[in-house]
Protein backbone atom coordinates (compact mmCIF):
# COMPACT_ATOMS: atom_id res chain seq x y z
CA UNK A 1 0.00 0.00 0.00
CA UNK A 2 1.62 3.75 -1.19
CA UNK A 3 -0.68 5.46 1.25
CA UNK A 4 0.96 6.00 4.73
CA UNK A 5 -1.49 4.67 7.86
CA UNK A 6 -2.08 7.67 9.20
CA UNK A 7 -3.89 9.25 6.33
CA UNK A 8 -5.77 5.86 5.32
CA UNK A 9 -7.19 6.25 9.45
CA UNK A 10 -7.80 9.97 9.33
CA UNK A 11 -9.85 10.13 6.35
CA UNK A 12 -11.82 7.18 7.93
CA UNK A 13 -12.44 9.51 10.79
CA UNK A 14 -13.59 12.19 8.63
CA UNK A 15 -15.59 10.09 6.47
CA UNK A 16 -17.53 8.75 9.95
CA UNK A 17 -17.82 12.04 11.98
CA UNK A 18 -19.32 13.36 8.75
CA UNK A 19 -21.75 10.42 7.63
CA UNK A 20 -21.79 8.14 10.24
CA UNK A 21 -21.25 3.88 9.95
CA UNK A 22 -23.76 3.55 7.35
CA UNK A 23 -22.21 5.96 5.00
CA UNK A 24 -18.98 4.33 5.52
CA UNK A 25 -17.45 1.61 3.09
CA UNK A 26 -14.02 -0.01 2.39
CA UNK A 27 -14.34 1.01 -1.26
CA UNK A 28 -15.71 4.48 -0.39
CA UNK A 29 -12.35 4.80 2.12
CA UNK A 30 -10.31 3.64 -1.17
CA UNK A 31 -11.68 6.12 -3.33
CA UNK A 32 -11.46 9.10 -0.84
CA UNK A 33 -7.54 8.21 -0.84
CA UNK A 34 -7.15 7.90 -4.11
CA UNK A 35 -6.14 3.69 -3.90
CA UNK A 36 -8.16 0.54 -5.28
CA UNK A 37 -10.44 -1.15 -2.78
CA UNK A 38 -8.15 -4.30 -3.36
CA UNK A 39 -5.22 -2.71 -2.28
CA UNK A 40 -7.15 -1.45 0.99
CA UNK A 41 -9.00 -5.18 1.26
CA UNK A 42 -4.42 -6.22 1.39
CA UNK A 43 -4.80 -5.14 4.77
CA UNK A 44 -8.42 -4.67 5.88
CA UNK A 45 -10.16 -7.35 5.97
CA UNK A 46 -13.66 -5.30 6.52
CA UNK A 47 -14.53 -2.18 7.14
CA UNK A 48 -14.73 -3.11 10.97
CA UNK A 49 -11.29 -4.08 10.81
CA UNK A 50 -11.24 -0.36 9.84
CA UNK A 51 -13.38 0.95 12.56
CA UNK A 52 -11.34 -0.90 15.03
CA UNK A 53 -7.83 0.45 14.36
CA UNK A 54 -9.45 3.86 14.05
CA UNK A 55 -10.51 3.88 17.63
CA UNK A 56 -6.99 2.02 18.85
CA UNK A 57 -5.31 4.73 16.87
CA UNK A 58 -7.10 7.37 18.28
CA UNK A 59 -6.49 6.27 21.86
CA UNK A 60 -2.70 5.50 21.67
CA UNK A 61 -2.22 9.30 19.58
CA UNK A 62 -4.24 10.30 23.15
CA UNK A 63 -1.84 8.41 25.55
CA UNK A 64 0.94 9.92 23.24
CA UNK A 65 0.11 13.31 23.96
CA UNK A 66 -0.31 12.50 27.95
CA UNK A 67 2.85 10.93 28.55
CA UNK A 68 4.15 13.95 27.74
CA UNK A 69 3.22 15.40 31.50
CA UNK A 70 6.20 12.83 32.65
CA UNK A 71 8.68 15.46 32.18
CA UNK A 72 7.27 17.68 34.64
CA UNK A 73 9.58 17.05 38.52
CA UNK A 74 6.56 17.58 40.44
CA UNK A 75 3.32 16.02 41.30
CA UNK A 76 1.71 19.26 40.53
CA UNK A 77 3.89 20.19 37.34
CA UNK A 78 3.08 16.94 35.98
CA UNK A 79 -0.79 17.38 36.53
CA UNK A 80 -0.73 20.65 34.94
CA UNK A 81 1.38 19.32 32.15
CA UNK A 82 -1.44 16.57 31.88
CA UNK A 83 -4.09 19.20 31.16
CA UNK A 84 -2.22 21.15 28.92
CA UNK A 85 -1.69 17.88 26.86
CA UNK A 86 -5.64 16.73 26.95
CA UNK A 87 -6.10 20.37 24.99
CA UNK A 88 -3.25 19.61 22.38
CA UNK A 89 -4.40 16.71 21.48
CA UNK A 90 -8.17 18.10 21.14
CA UNK A 91 -7.27 21.31 19.42
CA UNK A 92 -4.73 19.58 17.42
CA UNK A 93 -6.14 15.97 16.60
CA UNK A 94 -10.09 16.79 16.74
CA UNK A 95 -10.99 13.82 14.60
CA UNK A 96 -9.14 11.41 16.85
CA UNK A 97 -10.56 13.42 19.89
CA UNK A 98 -14.11 12.65 18.86
CA UNK A 99 -14.18 9.01 17.56
CA UNK A 100 -12.44 8.42 21.17
CA UNK A 101 -15.25 9.63 22.90
CA UNK A 102 -17.95 8.29 20.52
CA UNK A 103 -20.23 5.66 22.10
CA UNK A 104 -19.23 2.29 20.80
CA UNK A 105 -22.58 1.74 19.65
CA UNK A 106 -22.29 4.72 17.56
CA UNK A 107 -19.49 2.90 15.77
CA UNK A 108 -21.47 -0.76 15.64
CA UNK A 109 -19.70 -2.27 18.57
CA UNK A 110 -21.20 -3.50 21.50
CA UNK A 111 -18.12 -2.94 23.66
CA UNK A 112 -14.80 -0.90 23.10
CA UNK A 113 -13.16 -2.92 20.36
CA UNK A 114 -10.19 -5.11 22.06
CA UNK A 115 -7.46 -3.23 19.95
CA UNK A 116 -8.49 -0.60 22.11
CA UNK A 117 -8.81 -1.61 25.62
CA UNK A 118 -5.59 -1.64 26.38
CA UNK A 119 -5.02 1.83 25.42
CA UNK A 120 -7.92 3.20 26.98
CA UNK A 121 -7.28 1.59 30.03
CA UNK A 122 -3.76 3.06 29.76
CA UNK A 123 -4.97 7.00 29.44
CA UNK A 124 -7.60 6.42 32.17
CA UNK A 125 -5.10 4.95 34.68
CA UNK A 126 -2.41 7.55 33.62
CA UNK A 127 -4.98 10.37 34.54
CA UNK A 128 -5.70 8.50 37.95
CA UNK A 129 -2.09 8.21 38.66
CA UNK A 130 -1.48 11.82 38.44
CA UNK A 131 -4.50 12.88 41.04
CA UNK A 132 -3.44 10.23 43.53
CA UNK A 133 0.37 11.39 43.46
CA UNK A 134 -1.39 15.12 43.91
CA UNK A 135 -3.50 13.97 46.67
CA UNK A 136 -0.52 12.12 48.43
CA UNK A 137 1.90 15.29 47.91
CA UNK A 138 -1.07 17.88 49.45
CA UNK A 139 -2.06 19.52 46.29
CA UNK A 140 -5.17 18.16 46.05
CA UNK A 141 -7.36 16.82 49.19
CA UNK A 142 -7.34 13.26 49.96
CA UNK A 143 -10.17 11.51 48.18
CA UNK A 144 -11.06 8.60 46.10
CA UNK A 145 -8.71 9.07 43.14
CA UNK A 146 -10.91 7.57 40.90
CA UNK A 147 -13.81 9.33 41.61
CA UNK A 148 -11.53 12.50 41.31
CA UNK A 149 -9.76 11.63 37.88
CA UNK A 150 -13.07 11.04 36.53
CA UNK A 151 -14.81 14.19 37.81
CA UNK A 152 -12.11 16.33 36.00
CA UNK A 153 -11.86 14.12 32.98
CA UNK A 154 -16.14 14.74 32.66
CA UNK A 155 -15.46 18.29 33.68
CA UNK A 156 -12.18 19.29 30.89
CA UNK A 157 -14.31 16.95 28.34
CA UNK A 158 -17.17 19.00 28.83
CA UNK A 159 -15.36 22.47 28.00
CA UNK A 160 -13.34 21.01 25.23
CA UNK A 161 -16.57 19.48 23.84
CA UNK A 162 -18.22 23.36 24.34
CA UNK A 163 -15.21 24.70 22.35
CA UNK A 164 -15.54 22.15 19.36
CA UNK A 165 -19.03 22.53 19.26
CA UNK A 166 -18.54 26.25 18.59
CA UNK A 167 -20.62 26.75 21.34
CA UNK A 168 -17.62 28.69 23.02
CA UNK A 169 -16.72 32.33 21.92
CA UNK A 170 -13.35 31.79 22.09
CA UNK A 171 -10.44 32.36 19.90
CA UNK A 172 -8.31 29.47 19.16
CA UNK A 173 -4.91 30.78 20.81
CA UNK A 174 -6.81 32.41 23.85
CA UNK A 175 -8.49 28.66 24.13
CA UNK A 176 -5.75 26.80 26.52
CA UNK A 177 -5.82 30.07 29.38
CA UNK A 178 -9.61 29.85 29.05
CA UNK A 179 -9.63 25.89 29.74
CA UNK A 180 -6.71 26.90 32.63
CA UNK A 181 -9.06 29.50 34.51
CA UNK A 182 -12.06 27.50 34.25
CA UNK A 183 -10.53 24.36 35.31
CA UNK A 184 -8.84 26.61 38.14
CA UNK A 185 -12.33 27.46 39.62
CA UNK A 186 -13.41 23.46 39.74
CA UNK A 187 -9.54 23.46 41.89
CA UNK A 188 -10.41 25.88 44.53
CA UNK A 189 -12.83 23.36 45.95
CA UNK A 190 -10.73 20.00 45.77
CA UNK A 191 -7.29 21.41 46.06
CA UNK A 192 -5.53 20.81 49.12
CA UNK A 193 -3.17 22.69 51.24
CA UNK A 194 -0.23 22.60 48.93
CA UNK A 195 -2.66 24.12 46.17
CA UNK A 196 -4.28 26.93 47.86
CA UNK A 197 -0.92 28.47 49.65
CA UNK A 198 0.72 28.18 45.55
CA UNK A 199 2.39 31.05 44.40
CA UNK A 200 0.17 32.98 42.49
CA UNK A 201 2.77 34.41 40.14
CA UNK A 202 3.33 30.63 39.18
CA UNK A 203 0.32 30.64 37.51
CA UNK A 204 -0.81 31.86 33.77
CA UNK A 205 -2.21 35.07 33.67
CA UNK A 206 -5.59 34.12 32.77
CA UNK A 207 -5.94 32.08 35.61
CA UNK A 208 -4.42 34.07 38.47
CA UNK A 209 -7.39 36.72 37.00
CA UNK A 210 -10.33 34.31 37.21
CA UNK A 211 -8.35 33.41 40.54
CA UNK A 212 -9.35 37.03 41.88
CA UNK A 213 -12.81 37.44 40.32
CA UNK A 214 -13.74 34.04 42.26
CA UNK A 215 -12.06 35.35 45.48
Amino acid sequence: MTEPRTRILGTACDMILADGIEGFSLRRLARCIGVTAPALYKHFDSKEDVLRAVVAEGYRTFGAYLYRALEGPTPRERFALAGQAYVAFAMEQPRYYEVIHLSPALLGFMELPEEAVGPACATRQFLEDRVRECMEAGVLKPDDSTAVATMVWAASHGIVSLYLGGLLPVPRDEFPAYFRSTIMRLFTGIGGPEFTVADPSSLPAAVTSQRQTVT
